[in-house]
């Protein structure tokens, strides 16, 4: 078995220790920089086991030998020797300045470090042993420590003025040693650390207080002073394109330059330093410039600039897009009001015109609405493409629009018009005529986006239903599918309970369909009281035929989904009438729960007739004409001139009960007008002893087989007709407001006057902004009628009442 080495005196070990180990070392380092050319394997063995020897002692028990401190001391004080004697004076000559100074430290550095490692590997014993007994630093760190003490604390001014020099330099466009710095940066998170760079430290926040004091602050606060006199002259003389583009490189260039050679923590504090310096003390005066500021950017359409803008300011959060957002609201505000007032002045001089735009390809007020389209695709374009979707600018947009969308352009609303165009879109008689059904679903949905800034959906979706109907009866639809689709839009923007009628006008419609088919059935059933034709003038459709030699066709609707008819009455035709009559009894042998009100003034029908000789080529001509229409016409089956008496009355039933409602004298004269017009001249007017005579004028010369004729008892948007829609409004807006009271109370049982005010318009805003004068109005009925009662003490708190 092997004897442990014999203890040796402290003296001898330490001369051992000093002539064979640090000499040789040190000598080394100051020529070559390398340990590993000093010792042999044979020698480190050595020199550890001296290490063992001096440390040794007979004694069993704490505390450690006296010579373990010694050592401890001993190597502590050479390294000391060391730095003082070549290190400091090595970095303190006069000579060294600048990156000449860098290099030096960086090597006596490395030199540091290596003679740190070797004191650590050879004196482990000191660690092992005594280090944690005598509750002292560890020979790395104390070695370390040495280092700062003794060289860092005496050249860390000269150090760090060097790099910031070096910096300096590379902003003005020099080449500087990058590598050398980020050298000196670890020097300086190294001082706090008091490790080796490859060991961890327990509060690495705290390590690096040295590298914050020392160096990270002072680069920030020359990184401030060099863009506050940079931006200064950028701000007077460069336009706001090059003045972003300067900003856009300096702040690149800064955060590359603190990749490059600072910790990772300083990023966000240079990206915070950059921009206050540079966007934040000029943000105003750069956006506000009038020949490139922000309002050219967007007038000019300048989407580059705008996308920079953003991603320039939009890492300083709100606060960086406020101002902003705040410009390029109210720049869409000030274009959306001279649009609107440019619209009204349009719609005025055509009003006075009495007739169409130019070349009559659309009326003023589409392209009112087309232009507010225009307008708001632009905007949500640029939200999209150069300001990410951030929700302060799409907040922005909405606030713009908001504020002139629900402006009137004369007697008409936005509502209307939006209502109009829409329907427009839809009808085989307006645009939608020419368009494929992909253009009519994108326009369908940028109206459906701008119908979200209006505070007056109920009043649209009033029109809607009216214009829908319309179409529907008339059967003047581009597409059942697209209807559909657009109804399922504004479900999602207004909700199910909104859209609740026009799903149940589709839904009748195709009841309608149904019922067709099965009258059919039920009238081949029972021939005894269904005269059917056959032959050549059986069927002519599917889901119609033949009776009496009239195509009939009947659509059964529920009142409740279609909006409110006056009950014109209309004497009709005996052949007719026979029909209503067929159907009454089909209808009353299915169900006995219901009853049929008939509107035959909603109606039209195809008349064919070869009274008209004008052209040769064309013998007989079919006309699409309403009710009333065809009753004035099957007139002239008798004679060929009829007074304007005669046929006022001949539209009368004698036999109906009194208060029937008939077509007023004015809404006569209109409708024989429509078959009076240079289009469409089937009856001339002249006069005659005892009043005006309509004849039929067999020479019209039809250009074609098939016309249709205006119907102008289709027309919503007359004046009256438009009063009644907003009376109609009027009193379902009553209804929702107390509903919404009722709802609110019965949920809280108990509420101050003011924050039911609140919490009722926020239910209402999705479909229309109510005032709060109104609200208090149906509170006070509601209060009649029992619902709510105020508060004995405080009257301006309700109680609900169950």
């Amino acid at each position: 078995m092997a004897t442990p080495p014999e203890p040796i005196d402290f003296k001898d070990g330490w001369e051992f220790l000093e002539q064979n180990g640090f000499s040789p070392l040190l000598d080394t380092l100051e020529e070559f920089g390398d340990a590993k050319l000093t010792f042999k394997a044979g020698q480190l063995v050595e020199l550890s086991l001296m290490v063992y020897r001096v440390c040794s002692s007979k004694q069993s028990a704490p505390p450690p030998p006296p010579q373990r401190e010694d050592l401890y001391r001993r190597v502590e004080k050479r390294i000391n020797q060391y730095l003082e004697e070549k290190v400091l004076k090595a970095v303190t000559e006069k000579e060294l300045h600048g990156e000449f100074l860098l290099k030096e430290l960086v090597k006596r550095w490395n030199n540091h470090c290596i003679l740190v490692g070797w004191v650590s590997n050879r004196f482990r014993f000191l660690d092992l042993y005594y280090v944690k007994e005598a509750v002292v630093p560890k020979l790395a760190v104390m070695g370390f420590r040495c280092f700062k003490e003794t060289v860092f604390s005496q050249i860390n001014n000269d150090v760090r003025h060097a790099v910031l020099q070096l910096v300096q330099q590379e902003r003005s466009g020099q080449v500087v040693d990058t590598y050398l710095l980020r050298c000196i940066k670890d020097i300086f998170v190294e001082m706090g650390m008091n490790i080796l760079p490859s060991q961890t430290h327990e509060s690495e926040a705290t390590g690096l207080q040295v590298y914050e004091q020392e160096l990270e602050e002072p680069f920030l606060n020359s990184t401030k002073d060099f863009y506050r006199a940079e931006t200064a002259k950028w701000a007077t003389e460069l336009s706001f394109h090059d003045f972003m583009v300067k900003a856009e490189q300096s702040i690149e260039a800064e955060l590359t330059r603190t990749r490059a050679y600072l910790h990772q923590k300083t990023k966000n504090l240079v990206r915070k330093c950059c921009e206050e310096e540079i966007l934040k003390h000029h943000q105003e005066h750069v956006l506000t410039k009038e020949s490139s500021g922000l309002v050219f950017m967007l007038v000019e359409n300048q989407k580059d600039d705008l996308e920079r803008l953003f991603r320039l300011f939009s890492p300083m959060g709100e606060y960086g897009l406020s101002m902003i957002a705040k410009i390029y609201r109210e720049h869409i505000e000030a274009e959306g009001n001279a649009l609107v007032e440019a619209e009204k002045s349009k719609m005025e001089a055509q009003r006075e015109e009495g007739g169409k735009g130019k070349g009559g390809a659309s009326k003023p007020e589409f392209d009112c609405i087309e232009s507010l389209l225009a307008l708001h695709d632009r905007y949500l374009s640029l939200v999209k493409e150069c300001f990410a979707e951030s929700t302060i600018f799409k907040d922005a947009t909405k606030e713009a629009f908001e504020a002139f969308v629900n402006e009137d352009f004369g007697p008409i609303s936005t509502a209307e018009l939006c209502a109009n165009y829409s329907d427009s879109l839809l009808s085989q008689n307006g645009m939608g005529a020419k368009m494929d059904e992909d253009k009519i679903e994108s326009l369908l949905d940028k109206l459906v986006l701008l119908l979200d800034y209006l505070s007056q959906k109920d009043l649209f979706m009033e029109f809607a239903q009216k214009q829908l109907a319309k179409r529907l009866l008339m059967e003047r639809s581009v597409s059942q599918e697209l209807e559909r689709s657009f109804i399922q839009k504004l479900k999602l923007k207004c909700g199910p309970p909104y859209t609740m009628k026009l799903e149940g006008m589709i839904t009748d419609i195709n009841i309608s369909d149904e019922h067709r088919k099965t009258f059919r059935e039920w009238c081949n059933e029972n021939q005894d009281v269904a005269p059917m034709d056959t032959g050549d003038n059986a069927t002519t459709t599917t889901n119609s035929f033949k009776v009496n030699g009239i195509v009939f066709n009947a659509h059964v609707l529920k009142s409740g989904h279609w909006p409110h008819y006056e009950k014109e009455t209309v004497k009709l035709p005996s052949p007719l009438y026979d029909c209503i009559e067929l159907f009454q009894k089909y209808y009353c042998a299915r169900t006995e729960a219901r009853v049929l009100r008939w509107a035959p003034t909603l109606g039209k029908g195809v008349l064919e007739s070869t009274a008209f000789i004008g052209n040769p080529k064309i013998g007989t001509v079919e006309l699409t004409v309403n009710t009333y229409q065809i009753c004035i016409l099957l007139m002239y089956n008798e004679k060929d001139e009829i007074p304007y008496q005669e046929i006022y009355d001949g539209l009368r039933d004698q036999a109906a009960p009194e208060g029937t409602m008939y077509l007023d004298d004015d809404s006569m004269k209109q409708l024989l007008l429509t078959l009076c017009t240079k289009r469409y001249p089937l009856l001339t007017k002249k006069s005659g002893e005892n009043g005006d005579v309509y004849a039929l004028n067999v020479n019209w010369a039809p250009n074609k087989r098939q016309k249709t004729l205006p119907l102008p008892s289709a027309k919503i948007t007359a004046k009256e007709t438009r009063g009644a829609v907003h009376k109609a409004v009027e009193e379902d807006r009553k209804h929702a407001i107390e509903s919404a009271i009722v709802r609110v109370m019965k949920h809280h049982r108990t509420l101050s006057h003011q924050h039911l005010v609140v919490e009722v318009t926020d239910k209402l805003m999705q479909l229309f902004t109510p005032e709060p004068r109104a609200i208090k109005n149906r509170i006070e009925e509601l209060i009649q009628r029992e619902f709510l009662r105020r508060d004995a003490e405080d009257q301006s708190l309700y109680h609900y009442i169950a």
